[in-house]
């Protein structure tokens, strides 16, 4: 968010507010008639480039600049509302020379390689694509060389493919999940795999022989362990309502114990914050790997 007087060269009589993110972010803050009919079709389809998009978003706040003191007195929340679209900024960055080699030689001696990015998902997909990551299907299963890519999302009410061996699910409400195929044209809902543990065998043995391969978003990972801490909470103090951090919650033993059990299937972590991220490197190593992580960021 930024506050700026005026705009140009010339002096304003207005305080404009100017403010940038993600489009699904920026998107909930517009004013329903300055949204474009095709507003999602071209976020996407920029990332399914492997583009980063930012949406950007102003209005004029209707305080003259003598009393912008006040603006900066309000909450963020009440800035950011009745946003006008400005448009997508898209930006383009091309991959280092050696990324697919290099990734090649890993795969190559045996190593698992996955992506743990704050990028879109469809975003960090294409580009996991591209280097490597994601690998081609064997083209003699099905006659089909392209690898069906899946998302973890949170879903309504889905109920088809319900545990019915008597096994326990991988958490108390896992039918509030479900592998959802990342593209449209890949099936869409029709294609959805239940979230329940009688399935995993199923989807593992898919990334294993790359026919499938499975991202997740920080905010999916962080509502199953939500879910998970909150089951074990019920059975150990039934009645009481306890607070759970979320900015902490994923570090839980009855998080990571359901989280050792995801990411082995995932070769995408998309939109992760770096406190997603050392949950997920921890869930790895307390699943009995050895875990390698490099980063070109700070918080890596």
């Amino acid at each position: 968010i930024e506050v700026v007087n005026g705009a140009g060269t010339q002096p304003s009589s207005d305080v404009w507010l100017l403010t940038k993110g993600a489009p699904e972010t920026i998107r909930g803050l517009l004013k329903d008639d300055s949204i474009p009919k095709n507003y999602d079709d071209v976020a996407r389809y920029h990332m399914r480039l492997g583009q980063r998009v930012l949406a950007l978003a102003y209005r004029k706040t209707g305080v003259p600049p003598s009393l912008i003191s006040q603006l900066k007195e309000k909450e963020r929340s009440q800035m950011e509302r009745d946003l006008l679209f400005a448009g997508f900024l898209v930006l383009d960055c091309p991959l280092k020379p050696d990324s697919r080699r290099v990734i090649k030689e890993l795969r190559a001696t045996g190593h698992h390689v996955k992506m743990i990015t704050g990028d879109a998902v469809l975003t960090a997909t294409e580009v996991a694509k591209q280097v490597g990551i994601i690998g081609r299907a064997r083209k003699e299963r099905k006659g089909n060389s392209s690898v069906i890519m899946y998302e973890v999302r949170a879903v309504d009410h889905f109920t088809t493919g319900e545990n019915e061996s008597g096994e326990d699910d991988v958490s108390p409400s896992s039918s509030e999940f479900a592998f959802v195929p990342l593209y449209e044209d890949q099936g869409g809902t029709m294609g959805t795999i239940a979230f329940v543990s009688s399935n995993f065998p199923v989807v593992c043995e898919m990334v294993t022989n790359n026919e499938m391969a499975v991202s997740v978003t920080g905010e999916v990972l962080t509502k199953l362990a939500i879910i998970a801490v909150q089951s074990e909470k019920r059975i150990a103090m039934p009645g009481q309502n306890t607070y759970i951090d979320p900015k902490t919650v994923l570090l839980h033993p009855a998080a990571q114990k359901v989280l050792q059990k995801i990411v082995p299937l995932v070769s995408v972590f998309a939109r992760h914050a770096p406190r997603q991220k050392e949950a997920v490197i921890a869930a790895l190593n307390g699943n009995g790997s050895v875990t390698l992580m490099c980063g070109d960021g700070t918080n890596d």
